[in-house]
This record gives structure tokens, C-alpha cells and sequence, in this order.
């Protein structure tokens, strides 16, 4: 069962909805900025070093030659793609804060006019019987509750929590 009521909105609710028309900003990716790959290739190119150390101490020219191939290889590699994240990151940056922008844009009248509304529509459910499905990632947990008429209400994201 479904049952819905209008009341007066909340001072934590208020706050909660302001957050939404002016967040915080977006925090820059902490990321390496170098591909598995790259990095794969290093620690190959790492153990077949010590591999030719280990096996073949006596030909010190085969390592001498080993490792300078692998360095002017992996150099190769880390500079090409740190110019590739040189040009791409102002060019991404500016197409992620344009999208960024966007869905605020959208939402901030969405969000202003129910503030100055000032009424939530509070729906509460009583359910039979409710499935649980563990999140995948970073979307947050479904449920599935059984109205017991017949109809099922699912909800899925970070922000539904059931209070019983």
C-alpha cells in the first residue's frame, strides 16, 4: 500500500535542496594520467631485465642492450601519452564542465521553485515483502517491494534507504 500526504518542508530538507543549487565544485581526476598498458609494458620490460640478469650474467652486453631499448621505448610511451593528456585534458575539462553545467542549469529552477513552494509530497509504503539487490559499483542498493495488491514499487540509488 501507497499512502501520500503533503506537508511542510523541513529545515534539513531546505538545506539539503540548496546543496543542490550550489555544490561544491568538481574536484580534478587524481588519476596517474598514464594507461595500464604503459604501465604493463614497464613491468614486463622490469622482469625480462631481471630475467636476462638472472639467466645470462655473462653476456652483460645483452642487458646493457636490453635496457637500453626498454628505456628509450617506455620513454617513448610516457612522453607520448603525457602529451596526449596535455592536449586532451583542457579540451575534456571544458566538455565536462560544459555537461556539468548543463544538469545544473536544469535542475537549479527545479529546485528553487520547490523551495519557494516550501511542501514536500511525503510517500509512504507498506509492503508485504521486500527483495534487496546488492549494488553493482557505485549505484546504490534496489528494492523491490511487494505492494500486495498485485503492483510492485522499485526504487534503486545511493539516496533510498528504507526506515524499517
Amino acid at each position: 500500500m501507497i499512502q501520500e500526504f503533503v506537508r511542510e518542508m523541513t529545515e534539513e530538507e531546505r538545506a539539503w535542496l540548496q546543496r543542490g543549487i550550489d555544490p561544491s565544485p568538481v574536484p580534478r581526476r587524481m588519476a596517474s594520467g598514464y594507461s595500464r598498458e604503459t604501465w604493463g609494458f614497464a613491468v614486463v620490460w622490469i622482469l625480462t631485465l631481471v630475467g636476462i640478469a638472472v639467466m645470462g650474467g655473462a653476456n652483460k652486453g645483452g642487458l646493457a642492450i636490453a635496457a637500453a631499448v626498454g628505456v628509450l621505448m617506455l620513454g617513448y610511451r610516457f612522453a607520448a601519452e603525457a602529451r596526449k593528456k596535455a592536449r586532451g585534458d583542457a579540451r575534456g575539462d571544458a566538455q565536462n564542465r560544459e555537461f556539468i553545467d548543463a544538469h545544473q542549469s536544469r535542475n537549479s529552477a527545479a529546485l528553487t521553485r520547490a523551495l519557494e513552494d516550501g511542501r514536500v509530497t511525503v510517500k509512504r509504503v507498506s509492503a508485504v515483502a521486500v527483495i534487496e539487490i546488492e549494488p553493482l559499483e557505485d549505484e546504490g542498493t534496489g528494492y523491490v517491494f511487494d505492494l500486495g495488491d498485485g503492483r510492485v514499487l522499485f526504487l534503486k540509488g545511493q539516496e533510498y534507504v528504507p526506515t524499517e
